[in-house]
């Protein structure tokens, strides 16, 4: 299910405003992983650290290693996220991340995107899917501008999957990426049968 849209605001600050509080009541998630894409070290965004992609490497099955950063004077964004959209990694075939869950249940996908040049890549040209085992988190996605998408996703195994597969004569790419685990309390089952569009069962 994906957290976005117009119609979607109320419902996205009713299961928000809950999933922040238990992180400020002092919930520790039993999964998380936090990668900047295409960054060579770590990076700190509040007091979380984004890990560096080279350590994210043994998670990640791909044929290409495409590693971007952006050397234009404009920056991103001037908020305490703007580091994570200053490298990414392109992928010019499917690609997966595959995540070892040990708690299963709820899980929150958050994928960071923003368009820059790099070498022949211009990233604002990117067209391809995203897709977990069960559904097809964004399809025909085209990113024009930054911006991030937010998923909960319910893990019923020990692994998550996470499948990047560009459309023909394209590629794809990803700035950071976020795979947490919130108490299942959060979000009902009734809340996991709302799929706004864009979102669709494999």
């Amino acid at each position: 299910m994906m957290m976005g849209g117009g119609s979607f605001k109320l419902f996205i600050c009713v299961l928000l405003v809950p999933y922040f509080a238990c992180f400020a009541s002092g919930f520790t998630p039993a999964d998380m992983y936090l990668i900047d894409c295409g960054s060579p070290t770590n990076t700190t965004v509040g007091d979380r650290v984004f890990m560096a992609d080279n350590l994210a490497s043994q998670l990640l099955s791909t044929p290409e290693n495409i590693l971007a950063n952006n050397t234009s004077a404009n920056s991103a964004t001037s908020s305490g996220d703007s580091a994570l959209y200053q490298t990414a990694r392109i992928f010019t075939a499917t690609t997966k991340y595959t995540f070892s869950i040990s708690q299963r249940g709820r899980h929150w996908i958050r994928l960071y995107f923003y368009p820059f040049v790099y070498r022949n890549y211009n990233l604002s040209l990117a067209n391809f899917s995203v897709s977990t085992p069960n559904y097809v988190l964004l399809g025909n996605f085209n990113p024009a501008g930054l911006s991030f998408k937010e998923f909960s996703v319910n893990v019923t195994s020990s692994t998550l999957e996470i499948t990047m597969t560009p459309f023909k004569n394209s590629f794809a790419y990803l700035n950071a990426l976020e795979v947490v685990s919130v108490p299942d309390i959060l979000i009902t089952d009734d809340a996991a049968s709302v799929n706004p569009p864009g979102v669709s069962k494999v």
